[in-house]
């Protein structure tokens, strides 16, 4: 029940829904629980440093609407507070980065 509670907080827009689709080839009906199970386990732009976080900042100010980013699987996730805008592949130097904890 946990679960459904925390899916129900997060709202995916019409272009999230998209991008998640191509980019991930998950099913409509799967993209709330990625988007759910990327703000609950994704690592937080603060746990990270280097190339990535420099990278990771970069990506904040191009977004200026976006105040909650997650790394999850190998793609950023961009929230504004619960509402997931859009979701990008990282890029490939990057994808075997692992936050500290």
């Amino acid at each position: 029940m946990a679960d459904n509670a925390a899916m129900s907080d997060i709202q995916v827009t019409e272009h999230a829904d998209l991008r998640v689709r191509k980019r991930l080839g998950l099913p409509r009906r799967a993209v709330e629980r990625q988007a759910a199970a990327a703000m609950e386990q994704g690592a937080t732009h603060g746990q990270f440093t280097g190339k990535f976080r420099r990278y990771l900042d970069g990506v904040y100010l191009r977004e200026r609407s976006a105040n909650n980013m997650r790394v999850h699987a190998g793609h950023l996730y961009i929230f504004v507070d619960d509402i997931l805008i859009t979701c990008w592949p990282l890029p490939p130097h990057f994808r075997n980065i692992k936050p500290r904890r």
